[in-house]
């Protein structure tokens, strides 16, 4: 890497690089900084070399980049303080029609949680709290989909009332996108230290029903109680999208800061 990133730098090349996720996420940092991570899930032993390995590539990308981008507000914790924030730019809203689900007070509520990894995601406390809820006598429609294209993802997703997609990791993910651009309550875990690193108007707004590990199973028990507000959450997560995931508009700021690299 030193070796490549070096001979473009000598061939008067431009660098620049965007850390996603676990391209930076550090296991060692999460722990001992925030209160929900999954690194403590069991699935994860100490990885110290992962860890270095990863700050080391930083140091790298740190060196020799022109501009550092992150899709994830909590890297901006660990990354170079001149690394930037924008939001993912996974879908075109506007080949997206949303589906608004008007819920009626004694309607079966269906519920959708599409897990790219269980234990980044929380699954497991997912399942249990809704089979508690159910044995409660909760009317919930429960759909957990894995392994499946994202064509036939979305069609599932569009008949959904409600949009459940991590509780560890802090901010929401690309399947966030997709069902808030269909109009969908999204709800999930976002860590309010790490709003610091975006745009102050975007964190005030939002729309996403904010739980963690400890408070999942009331937060639920609580939105089922009140469905009625799923239809005006599903609105606002539309405009949301539209405001700040427009692709156009996110694509004209980094060309804008690729030409003043010039």
């Amino acid at each position: 890497m030193h070796l490549e990133l070096l001979l473009l730098k000598l061939f008067r090349k431009k660098i620049v690089v965007t850390f996603q996720g676990s391209d930076a996420r550090q296991s060692d940092y999460c722990k001992e900084n925030y209160e929900f991570t999954y690194f403590n899930h069991p699935y994860y032993t100490d990885q110290p070399n992962f860890d270095k390995q990863k700050r080391q590539k930083i140091a790298i990308f740190n060196k020799y980049a022109d501009l550092i981008y992150t899709t994830n507000p909590d890297l901006m914790n660990i990354l170079p303080k001149r690394s930037k924030f924008r939001p993912y730019t996974k879908l075109d809203f506007h080949e997206i029609v949303p589906v608004y689900n008007d819920l009626n007070p004694n309607e079966t509520i269906k519920i959708i949680h599409a897990p790219s990894r269980r234990h980044i995601k929380g699954t497991d406390i997912i399942l249990a709290a809704i089979e508690k809820l159910i044995d409660e006598g909760f009317n919930i429609d429960f759909q957990l989909i894995e392994n499946m294209n994202n064509a036939d993802a979305m069609d599932l997703y569009r008949s959904a009332h409600l949009v459940i997609d991590q509780l560890f990791v802090g901010w929401y993910g690309g399947f966030s996108v997709e069902a808030m651009a269909l109009g969908k309550p999204v709800m999930c875990y976002i860590r309010e230290t790490d709003l610091a690193h975006i745009p102050k108007k975007m964190a005030e707004e939002i729309p996403i029903i904010r739980t963690n590990p400890d408070t999942f199973e009331n937060d639920l028990k609580n939105i089922l109680k009140n469905n009625e507000e799923l239809l005006k959450i599903g609105k606002k997560s539309r405009k949301y999208i539209e405001k700040w995931h427009d692709i156009d508009k996110i694509a004209e700021q980094i060309v804008g800061e690729y030409r003043e690299l010039f």
